[in-house]
């Protein structure tokens, strides 16, 4: 696809959970679970929270739809090449759309510090099907055939929707932030307003809205080639 190439230098580092991975908070840092993984070929250890949030200690798990991206702040060896991994980030780089009920032990998993390279596509490749293939020295892999749907493209999902009469609010978010930025001048939003006659759809660039009573609210960030974001916040007000 687009004749797109690249050499890895390192080799890829793939082990698998040992302990089931239960479902966690998408928008905040989930300190109640933990996983175990076996990784064989690696050396972890806990990070600092500025290395953790930018990038560290960052995991793909394969789950039955696709693979969830997620980040540990702490990493503990409680085994030979065995480690408990807790303090995580949940559904990163847009797989929020992948992330499982519960991933049971087994499932494969990927240290997102090895082996790995990025290849460009043009906007065009948005929702085709690319083939994709590898060589080494002794032999060439068979093409596997993937749809690129470039959801680490699509915008964060707002957060936090309130309600107080009269004024509807939320908090956007960057990808410069791992929960959300204080600085939000720079995003904009869509907003869908349902009353009994219909619905409303309203593009604003501040995160608020003053607006009459509705019966529900669905809030999407818009990102700068106009894509939505892949989940809406939603608020539902009774009585209204």
């Amino acid at each position: 696809f687009d004749g797109a190439e690249t050499t890895l230098q390192t080799p890829l580092r793939i082990g698998a959970t040992l302990t089931a991975l239960v479902d966690g908070p998408v928008h905040l840092r989930d300190s109640k679970n933990s996983v175990d993984i076996l990784l064989p070929g690696v050396s972890l250890s806990a990070l600092e929270d500025a290395s953790f949030l930018s990038g560290g200690n960052r995991f793909a798990i394969e789950t039955m739809s696709g693979w969830e991206v997620f980040a540990a702040r702490d990493a503990v060896l409680i085994a030979p090449q065995t480690y408990r991994l807790s303090h995580l980030l949940r559904g990163l780089d847009g797989s929020e759309a992948f992330m499982a009920g519960e991933v049971l032990a087994g499932a494969r998993l990927l240290w997102i510090g090895s082996g790995l390279s990025s290849l460009a596509l043009s906007r065009e490749w948005r929702g085709e099907t690319v083939s994709v293939t590898g060589a080494s020295d002794q032999r060439e892999a068979r093409a596997g055939e993937l749809l690129w749907q470039d959801l680490n493209g699509l915008p964060l999902s707002p957060v936090h929707p309130r309600w107080d009469g009269s004024v509807l609010s939320w908090v956007g978010r960057d990808r410069a932030f791992t929960e959300w930025t204080e600085d939000s001048s720079h995003l904009r939003y869509r907003v869908r307003l349902a009353r009994p006659g219909g619905v409303e759809t309203i593009d604003v660039a501040e995160n608020h809205l003053t607006t009459s009573p509705f019966d529900s609210a669905e809030i999407v960030q818009i990102g700068p080639d106009g894509r939505e974001s892949l989940f809406p916040a939603t608020l539902n007000v009774t009585g209204a």
